[in-house]
């Protein structure tokens, strides 16, 4: 296969100073992107305490022969400049990664409400801000990508609410983003990698932790991000679980349920409760207006639910607000 070349394009990486962000934005360099590597230095759950990370990697990047800018904002409260910074420098943007993150932890009852709202935003609030600046370029290259980054977290454990609550986000804000951004030939995808950085230098379980030393370098999951962000990847709302050199899906599934006439009474569904948990035959909705219909099917109803696509729906919502 002809190699993948990323030349005449721009990637915005946040985050990009250190662990993951760093990987992309040297590979993508490598292979002919000019990139922006963005990286506010907060050293919060660190032991990296290196003031200017970003400035760091850029040159490193540009002595190998490369094109890259340092950029040091913060994306939750200057997500637009980090975009004005591609945009004075490169003149345009093609790419964004968006994987900027803030880990905490903690027993919820405990957790402190400011870095619990810290540990979103910087999740929620940096990668729309990022991506909603970056959008009309993106739409003008004509084959903008966009890959944000979730966690294996939204899948649940104790002790990390704040952090599962951002990347639970992002899926969401992934997969509904992805259905409006199609149309102007955007891609956006979500990968929740599996990787040792220096956040997951946390993790207090040794045996996982040296798992992740041996198995989870940054740079077995780059090769992934950097197909997602190649104009010639064509999937876009997807999430995948990324690590160790392996790439999994990872879905919304809805098995086929339990149907009580009218309702029934609770007695009725606590008598049913192994057939309501249950997964087979489940089936993997691609949007929520699919949900509705595969839901419409199980309770009997046959005429069609729904008469427009997501893309008309979401129109007529927006003409009536």
């Amino acid at each position: 296969m002809t190699e993948l070349r990323y030349d005449g394009k721009v990637a915005v990486i946040t985050g990009g100073g250190r662990g993951l962000g760093a990987s992309y934005a040297r590979l993508l360099a490598a292979r002919g992107a000019a990139v922006v590597v963005n990286d506010a230095a907060v050293n919060v759950h660190s032991a990296d305490e290196r003031p200017d990370p970003a400035t760091e990697l850029a040159g490193e990047i540009t002595a190998a022969g490369g094109q890259a800018v340092a950029d040091q904002h913060d994306v939750v409260t200057d997500g637009a400049a980090v975009v004005e910074r591609a945009l004075d420098v490169f003149g345009r943007v093609d790419i964004v990664l968006n994987n900027a993150g803030f880990a905490a932890g903690g027993m919820f009852a405990d957790m402190d409400p400011d870095v619990f709202d810290r540990a979103c935003d910087v999740h929620i609030k940096g990668s729309r801000a990022v991506l909603k600046a970056a959008w009309p370029h993106l739409v003008a290259s004509g084959a903008g990508r966009v890959v944000n980054t979730a966690s294996n977290a939204v899948i649940g454990g104790a002790g990390n609410s704040p952090y599962a609550t951002g990347k639970a986000a992002v899926f969401g804000f992934t997969r509904a983003v992805s259905h409006e951004a199609k149309r102007f030939g955007i891609n956006v995808n979500v990968i929740m990698p599996c990787a040792y950085t220096r956040l997951t230098a946390m993790v207090p379980d040794e045996a996982l932790l040296r798992f992740l030393v041996d198995h989870c370098q940054p740079e077995r999951i780059a090769p992934f991000v950097a197909w997602l962000a190649h104009e010639s990847c064509a999937l876009t709302g997807e999430c995948f679980s990324v690590g160790g050199g392996r790439a999994a899906r990872v879905f919304l599934g809805e098995a086929p349920g339990v149907v009580i006439p009218e309702g029934g009474r609770p007695e009725d569904w606590a008598e049913r409760v192994d057939e309501l948990m249950a997964v087979d035959g489940f089936r993997i909705p691609r949007n929520m207006l699919e949900d509705v219909e595969f839901h419409a099917e199980r309770i009997g109803v046959r005429e069609p639910v729904t008469v427009m696509g997501t893309t008309e729906w979401a129109a007529r919502r927006a003409s009536n607000d």
